[in-house]
């Protein structure tokens, strides 16, 4: 197959969850097919970050967005508001983007254009686009996500934009999962959030995953005494989840255990969680090279998330290597995981706090959730598997629609 990828950024390195997804979904596909990639170029050094994924792609192109000061933005999100936009389109919705993509169609003649996000699927209007294959990734079904987070953010102003964008997304989101020919979501809950809204629209799920001969089970370097969480501390619901467990969670598991420490491991800390660093027991690391020895060092993942969606690669990855995960029931949503046998789940900080002690003190218990839930990735959630699928699904999809109609030039 020959296939179009258009991403937000360059998917290398893969230090987030849509980085770490896409490049280890680029790595498989490009065995078999010809891929040319499309990003944007934010002016982060993207092109010297180009080696460590040229041999997955036949083309790269990175493209400049138009980048504009906040007061020349609000024309931006009148406008979006007036055509049913989401405030947060006006990120990846641009002319140079969608002149690029045009470019692409007439020199690789694709079987097959997909957008690593529905936001950057506003960029379709190009020509030919009824003649041209179109699948988009719902990472998140964003409608879910901000509903949650408009629950618990206390902020005013955060809570009013949240509120905006709510009142355009469900219908936004109904006519972009319209308009595609295959929508993947991240899992059975994300595929069913997005489905009754939008009749016979062709969904299919296609889970994160995890390289499991990379993500290897080993517990020789474990710390007892060390809670982690890891993951992008950019991301509002990962930001929130640590203070969450801070405030409410860690106070009573210390008064359970004495010396327990809480390492809080990934990048774009914001000054709350930064701040956290003013406890001796808390180590914040900031953006790292590699999250792997940090979840060695771990006893006990926690991932006490209140908001987001789709499926989450940091439980993944701590199960792969062994190491037990407490989270809430929104934490594990989508993944095939059962309370006491992969995971522990816990909603309320007392109970959270509880299982989290019980894994440190029950050596049983540790054992069986690290073997178990190391089984289930091995089993369900390895990248290669996850790759075919994907694979399938993208071949299906042509074979139903058939040959295409050559490209008519303008």
């Amino acid at each position: 197959m020959n296939l179009i990828i258009v991403c937000r950024e360059l998917p290398y390195p893969p230090d987030s969850g849509t980085k770490i997804r896409m490049y280890n979904l680029l790595k498989r596909l490009s065995r078999n097919n010809c891929i040319a990639l499309l990003c944007y170029d934010f002016g982060v050094g993207a092109e010297k970050k180009i080696p460590g994924i040229q041999d997955y792609c036949v083309t790269i192109k990175l493209v400049r967005p138009r980048i504009s000061s906040k007061i020349r933005q609000v024309p931006d999100l009148l406008m979006n508001f007036m055509r049913g936009e989401p405030l947060c389109a006006k990120y990846e919705k641009s002319k140079s983007m969608k002149d690029a993509i045009q470019e692409l169609i007439k020199t690789t003649a694709p079987d097959l254009i997909h957008f690593d996000d529905p936001y950057l699927a506003t960029n379709s209007d190009f020509e030919n686009k009824d003649n041209i294959i179109r699948t988009i990734t719902y990472i998140d079904v964003d409608s879910q996500k901000y509903l949650r987070m408009y629950k618990i953010e206390k902020n005013i102003r955060k809570k009013a934009m949240l509120l905006l964008d709510l009142l355009l997304l469900k219908r936004w989101e109904e006519a972009s999962v319209k308009k595609a020919d295959l929508n993947i979501a991240m899992s059975p809950v994300d595929a069913k959030n997005l489905k009754p809204r939008t009749g016979e629209a062709n969904i299919t799920v296609i889970p994160n995953g995890v390289d499991t001969g990379v993500f290897k089970f080993d517990r020789s370097g474990t710390k007892i005494d060390t809670i982690s969480f890891i993951g992008d501390l950019g991301y509002l619901p990962n930001q929130d989840a640590v203070l969450f467990f801070y405030q409410e969670i860690l106070p009573i598991i210390r008064r359970k255990i004495q010396g327990v420490k809480f390492m809080i491991v990934g990048r774009n800390p914001g000054p709350e969680v930064q701040d956290l660093k003013n406890d001796p027991h808390v180590i914040v690391t900031g953006e790292v090279a590699n999250v792997i020895p940090y979840y060695y060092k771990s006893a006990v993942v926690a991932v006490p998330l209140r908001s987001g969606g789709g499926t989450r690669i940091k439980i993944l990855e701590a199960m792969s290597l062994g190491r037990p995960v407490v989270t809430t029931a929104i934490g594990c949503e989508g993944l095939d995981v059962k309370d006491g046998e992969h995971l522990l789940i816990a909603n309320e900080p007392e109970q959270f706090a509880e299982k989290i002690a019980l894994l440190l003190k029950d050596r049983q218990m540790y054992d069986h959730i690290s073997t178990q839930g190391r089984q289930l990735v091995e089993i369900e959630y390895d990248w290669g598997k996850i790759a075919g699928r994907l694979i399938d699904a993208y071949t299906e999809l042509i074979a139903q629609r058939g040959p295409l109609k050559p490209i008519v030039q303008g």
